[in-house]
């Protein structure tokens, strides 16, 4: 299970090393983003996993494919869970299903 908070500013290099670091890789600050990749890559490559990304606001595809190549090597059965406050994100991450949540109250 891995828990990432993406946020703002989308930073691709802080959400791969926060992966790699819940899967037990230690990563070097010097790496360039190829490398970032092929690391992710072979570190998830058919491990079955939970991974939550919170908190998306970013819903340029061009920003998220880098990330996502190296995620579809893992095993059958991973789940990514997207919370966010745009349906444009979820129809960017072509979600298979949405779970809209109404306003909440204070209580």
């Amino acid at each position: 299970r891995i828990w990432v908070c993406v946020s703002e500013p989308f930073d691709e290099i802080r959400i791969a090393k926060t992966i790699l670091k819940a899967v037990g890789v230690d990563v070097l600050d010097f790496f360039n983003w190829p490398n970032f990749q092929e690391l992710l890559r072979s570190s998830i490559e058919g491990k079955k996993l939970l991974l939550v990304l919170d908190d998306v606001w970013t819903d340029d595809y061009k920003k998220w494919e880098p990330l996502k190549l190296p995620l579809i090597s893992s095993a059958p059965g991973s789940r990514i869970l997207v919370t966010t406050r745009n349906e444009r994100v979820s129809k960017m991450m072509e979600a298979t299903y949405t779970l809209p949540l109404g306003k909440l109250f204070v209580e």
